[in-house]
């Protein structure tokens, strides 16, 4: 159990690169576009943009997710467990968009010879971002798996229903034993079975 915590905070902290890369790459993929946009001098259409938006989004929630689930999933093991639960779809919400962008980025190098470059440029983009996606969901599998909350209640000793039983004290058996005895005239001891009194001679 004591070393769970640490587990999970080395999970989101190999998140966190994952995050800033992904995040980095999908700035700069607007950025080249932005360039090509410059130099042949057309206007983009909002469908464009649309396109490249989400990544980023994507990649600042997952970003800010993982730097609280690192500062605060360690003492919190339902949260750790959420926050995996979050960054997993959200993950799977970036590999999913960008899968669906990259038909259309091929279909743009193949017949838009002004932007084969760019083009070319954001299907690397695309390809990293969706590498970094998937690196992401397996870390979030392993962030779940830690925290799950079944395993946490049964790692904790269970309550007995019965209250425990005080242990019954039983009186140690009478001794069968001889007994000393004393003369009640003299006090003088007697011997074991006798009838009179050895110094007195009184009867016992």
């Amino acid at each position: 159990m004591a070393n769970k915590p640490l587990d999970t905070e080395a999970l989101f902290t190999k998140k966190k690169p994952m995050a800033i890369v992904v995040l980095v790459f999908a700035v700069v993929n607007i950025v080249v576009f932005e360039i090509m946009i410059g130099i042949h001098h057309f206007t983009p259409s909002p469908l464009f943009y649309s396109n490249k938006v989400p990544p980023i989004v994507y990649a600042v929630c997952l970003l800010v997710l993982t730097i609280i689930g690192k500062n605060k999933g360690k003492e919190n093991r339902i949260m750790a467990f959420v926050f995996g639960i979050i960054t997993l779809g959200l993950s799977a919400a970036l590999v999913i968009d960008r899968l669906i962008i990259i038909g259309d980025t091929i279909e743009t190098i193949r017949h838009v010879a002004d932007m084969r470059i760019a083009s070319i440029a954001s299907l690397a983009f695309i390809v990293l971002i969706i590498v970094f996606s998937i690196l992401s969901i397996v870390n979030s599998i392993n962030i779940i798996n830690e925290n799950v909350p079944s395993r946490s209640a049964a790692s904790r000793p269970a309550a007995s229903g019965a209250y425990p039983q005080p242990a019954m004290s039983t009186p140690p058996p009478a001794s069968t034993g001889a007994r000393a005895q004393f003369c009640s005239s003299c006090g003088a001891a007697l011997d074991a079975g006798a009838v009179f009194c050895s110094k007195c001679g009184a009867k016992v």
